[in-house]
């Protein structure tokens, strides 16, 4: 009987240390590679809300500075007092809309669209201040300026960059970053009331 019961020890006798220290070893393999992957979803995440954020600024900041320009006389330069006492001048990081506005004296306004500090401003010309904040983590921001004349010939395209104030449409690009994603729209428009010669 002593011998039947030795003979059961020996066939079990448990692990060694070397086979407790490999499954150890195994489940921090495991460990370090599931943490791994959260850290990459999660850093992938992260990149996607940055890119949609920068895409969706971006789409508000076009879309406020064409809907000024699509109803607008055309661009003007140095002749409006902006921030009591500022005359800027339209180009290529800033531009100025003169545009409807019934209730002023001479039913004109006039709004200015710059970048200072990371922030995409609307200006007023009676505004006190740097004007409306539309959006921030602005990198870059240009304004080009063109002219379509008619002739018998057909319609003719020409670049005005040099001289704004002669421009008939205004093609606006402006870069966004937000986090680590930078995002660049560029949109083309035709000013309404400067095609009909109003």
């Amino acid at each position: 009987m002593r011998a039947r019961f030795e003979k059961r020890c020996k066939h079990s006798r448990g692990a060694t240390l070397i086979e407790l220290l490999l499954v150890c070893l195994l489940f921090a393999f495991l460990i370090a590679a599931t943490t791994k992957l959260y850290h990459i979803g999660e850093d992938q995440q992260r990149t996607a809300r940055f890119y949609s954020d920068a895409q969706a600024k971006c789409r508000e900041a076009i879309r406020r500075i064409l809907r000024t320009a699509r109803h607008g006389y055309g661009v003007e330069s140095g002749l409006t007092t902006f921030n009591g006492g500022e005359l800027p001048v339209s180009g290529p990081s800033q531009v100025i809309f003169t545009v409807p506005q019934p209730y002023s004296v001479n039913g004109r306004d006039h709004i200015r669209f710059y970048v200072q500090g990371g922030t995409l401003y609307g200006q007023r010309s009676d505004a006190g201040n740097a004007g409306e904040a539309i959006t921030t983590g602005v990198t870059a921001f240009t304004v080009n300026y063109f002219r379509t004349t008619a002739a018998a010939t057909g319609a003719t395209r020409t670049a005005t960059d040099g001289a704004p104030t002669d421009a008939t449409e205004v093609q606006v690009t402006i870069t966004i970053n937000s986090g680590t994603a930078a995002v660049t729209r560029s949109a083309y428009v035709e000013m309404r009331n400067t095609s009909l010669g109003l």
